[in-house]
């Protein structure tokens, strides 16, 4: 609340700043001690400062928002980028059904490679998901992601199955979250 500090209201205020050596009061005290007082050029100078920022708010917003270059080109390109890594998919399949019979985690070499062409193949088809996506990530990108990471879960579990037809069952569904993965995404590769 701001009193004239020259009133009889505020008679201890002011005889604090006479005190002080000044001769004359200042022109608006606030008595709630949140801030500094404003004087009247300084309220006017902010509200008319805060006016014409909040006038051209409108114009900032009718801005148009960035687009994603979504383009044929672009799907194009990462068609030709994503579809042969993706496509060597199938190679790796084949690869671990060979191998289901013979538990092979006692070879950290072979392990290491297969857990790199898993997650090359699971990064490309997951980026590829998101050619089908604008400004925002759609239904489909989500259910195409969604079957990327049932294909992991299902490989995870195949690698940590101590029994070769709980490793085969594992495969088959990552099989399956594959070729769906790809029917979904129109890859006939």
């Amino acid at each position: 609340m701001f009193i004239n500090a020259a009133t009889p209201r505020c008679s201890g205020t002011h005889r604090a700043v006479r005190r002080s050596g000044r001769k004359h009061a200042p022109a608006l005290l606030r008595l709630d001690a949140t801030g500094p007082a404003l004087s009247r050029r300084a309220f006017l100078l902010r509200t008319l400062v805060t006016t014409v920022v909040a006038g051209s708010l409108p114009w900032v917003q009718s801005v148009a928002p960035a687009a994603a270059d979504f383009t044929p080109t672009s799907a194009k390109r990462a068609f030709d980028r994503y579809s042969s890594r993706i496509g060597q998919g199938r190679d790796l399949f084949e690869r671990l059904a060979r191998d289901a019979d013979d538990h092979p985690g006692s070879r950290s070499g072979y392990d290491n490679e297969i857990t790199k062409q898993v997650t090359n193949l699971a990064r490309a088809m997951r980026i590829y998901a998101g050619v089908y996506s604008d400004n925002f990530e759609s239904e489909k990108t989500k259910a195409l992601r969604a079957k990327v990471s049932a294909m992991e879960r299902a490989l995870e579990r195949a690698g940590g199955s101590p029994d070769a037809d709980g490793r085969r069952q594992q495969l088959q569904k990552a099989r399956e979250a594959y070729d769906a993965y790809l029917q979904d995404a129109k890859l006939s590769l």
